[in-house]
């Protein structure tokens, strides 16, 4: 996907991506890595392993656009589906929905996510962007 939703963004160009739980995919259920993107956050707004981006995947996965992904799990954690008034709802959405009610920053609004959903499940939101970005400002949705 970051080949084709991500690569060919031009310069000043915003994408803000929130994936959620596949609910009847077969052939991938899981969110985590949806674009791909190069730069991935800890609850505290750091950079994680900063030393483990190379020059290729910079090349490869980065964009000229500002590139922002809310996913809801890691690709190593199942997957679980929300029911609400006995129909499945996305869970994420729903959460990212409730959240974006105030005016947050990227941390802020990693954080509301992750409270909302610890509440029921084991998954961890996570914020990804295609280049190095200050989370502490606020976010363009």
């Amino acid at each position: 996907m970051n080949n084709i939703m991500v690569h060919p963004l031009p310069p000043g160009c915003r994408l803000t991506a929130v994936f959620d739980v596949r609910l009847k995919s077969s052939h991938s259920k899981y969110s985590g890595t949806g674009l791909d993107l190069p730069y991935s956050y800890h609850s505290d707004g750091s950079l994680k392993g900063l030393s483990r981006i190379y020059s290729r995947q910079l090349r490869n996965r980065s964009s000229a656009a500002d590139v922002i992904s809310f996913s809801w799990c890691n690709n190593s954690l199942d997957t679980a589906a929300m029911l609400e008034g006995g129909l499945p709802v996305g869970t994420m959405t729903d959460a990212f929905v409730k959240s974006m009610l105030g005016r947050l920053s990227y941390l802020e609004l990693l954080h509301s996510l992750r409270k909302i959903l610890q509440e029921r499940y084991s998954q961890v939101p996570q914020l990804s962007s295609s280049h190095h970005i200050d989370t502490n400002v606020m976010s363009i949705i």
